[in-house]
């Protein structure tokens, strides 16, 4: 593996994702490598290929593919386009019998869940996406590849695809980029900006991160800085919160966010303004007890999780600091009169 390969299959391993499905991200990552990406230049794409092993796509592809199930892994890749509930239109194709034909199918073929879920929430993701990954890596390993022909396998069956639809292709990828779970957003960005979280990172640091990114920038920031209050004092890790029992970690989050209140008084009211979906989250009571408030918002807005569980979860913590710091905005709001407490 190349060094940026070693780094994305480090954070994996970081969180839990065993071997076949940390396989099929590296399927995934060659996929989406060929396709590229809307924003990028000549000269980026350029950059971004030499950070893998390069792939001889017309002298290696039948090498490759003859030792795969590669039918199967298009019909993974398009159930998981299908679960995205998103319309694109694949291209159709006639035969020499004047059948049309597609590349592409985006149907339910039941090959991630027996159910016709769609990826609504941030758990619906973190589920389907995470098994389609896992179904591509088994595949892999029936053929007993690693992570370099994976994704040269990758490469190699989104060319096929690329040369009848490239449309097709290029949403599909887009799409898919769009609803990453947070860790997988994570292990895509360092894919191409190595440098990107680096060791110094907390476990929970990393999902909170990718969360905020797709919030308001001055919001993002002030709940970045309240995240340093609950991890950090004197700029080191505070021993032991992240592996607090949820609810004890949720009493500490709390504690910290009556201290941030006080410091940050008008700064929160000010970013509160910029993001409405505080309000999904209860303002607090002395009498209420929020935890299981915050918990039932997190399950309706985010996706469902168990908050009685008492290992050691960065995603879960990653978004009840979140949910805390929504709580907290809703708080200095209605205590400056600006709204009422629901």
């Amino acid at each position: 593996m190349t060094p940026v390969m070693e780094k994305v299959d480090r954070i994996l391993i970081r969180f839990g994702y065993d071997k076949p499905t940390r396989l099929g991200f590296f399927l995934f990552l060659g996929w989406s490598s060929l396709v590229g990406r809307p924003e990028e230049t000549h000269d980026n794409i350029i950059k971004r290929l030499n950070l893998y092993p390069h792939c001889d796509i017309n002298n290696e592809y039948r090498g490759l593919l003859e030792q795969i199930d590669f039918a199967r892994v298009h019909n993974i890749y398009d159930e998981l386009v299908w679960r995205l509930d998103t319309d694109i239109t694949a291209r159709n194709i006639s035969n020499i019998e004047g059948v049309e034909l597609s590349e592409f199918n985006f149907k339910n073929y039941h090959l991630l869940d027996d159910d016709d879920q769609k990826i609504v929430k941030l758990g619906d993701s973190e589920y389907l996406f995470s098994e389609a990954m896992r179904q591509f890596g088994l595949v892999m390993e029936a053929a007993e590849f690693g992570p370099v022909q994976a994704f040269k396998s990758g490469m190699c069956l989104a060319n096929i695809r690329c040369q009848y639809d490239v449309e097709a292709s290029r949403w599909s990828v887009a799409h898919i980029r769009k609803k990453l779970p947070l860790i997988f957003h994570a292990a895509d960005f360092i894919s191409y900006n190595p440098d990107a979280y680096g060791e110094g990172y907390l476990a929970t640091q990393i999902p909170l991160q990718v969360f905020l990114n797709g919030t308001p920038s001055e919001f993002g920031q002030l709940c970045w800085y309240y995240q340093s209050w609950i991890l950090f004092k004197d700029q080191l890790p505070i021993p032991g919160v992240e592996a607090m029992p949820i609810y004890d970690f949720m009493n500490w989050c709390y504690d910290r966010a009556k201290a941030f209140f006080q410091a940050f008084y008008d700064k929160i009211i000010e970013v509160t303004a910029t993001y409405e979906n505080t309000s999904l989250f209860p303002a607090f009571k002395s009498d209420v007890d929020e935890r299981p408030l915050i918990i039932k918002a997190l399950n309706e807005h985010y996706g469902d999780f168990d908050a009685d569980r008492t290992t050691s979860d960065p995603i879960v913590r990653a978004l009840i600091i979140f949910g805390y710091f929504c709580s907290l905005c809703e708080t200095t709001v209605a205590q400056a009169g600006l709204r009422p407490i629901q």
